[in-house]
């Protein structure tokens, strides 16, 4: 999926559950510990959201490359609208010596650091 056609009419709109945007643990959501450039981060696996998504600040500190990304309007839970225009390509996380490499997409969750989405 590139970023260009994210903005394409004919595909829903990217949608982060508000459990995930809070980091609150709820049904379709699981916490697990990983770690990225060492560093061990909470991971919220949400069914409720459909892409993946980093804090900015958790970001920033360690150090992941950001690319700008055109303007990605992220539904979250309770309808409200947050804008994203950042993301961190070719990211690798290892969940219990499993590697995945994900594209991440920057908002300025709380509670979690990292949110996996379907």
């Amino acid at each position: 999926l590139n970023h260009t056609s994210l903005s394409s009419p004919d595909l829903p709109t990217p949608q982060l559950s508000l459990n995930a945007l809070a980091g609150m643990p709820a049904p379709k959501t699981i916490h697990v510990y990983g770690t990225i450039n060492h560093h061990c981060v909470l991971i919220l696996v949400d069914g409720g959201s459909t892409h993946n998504f980093i804090r900015s600040r958790v970001a920033k500190f360690l150090g992941l490359p950001t690319t700008s990304t055109p303007l990605l309007h992220v539904m979250v839970g309770n309808g409200t609208m947050m804008d994203c225009t950042s993301s961190c390509p070719q990211v690798s996380v290892e969940i219990h010596d499993h590697r995945f490499v994900v594209d991440l997409y920057a908002l300025p969750l709380s509670g979690t650091n990292l949110v996996l989405g379907v």
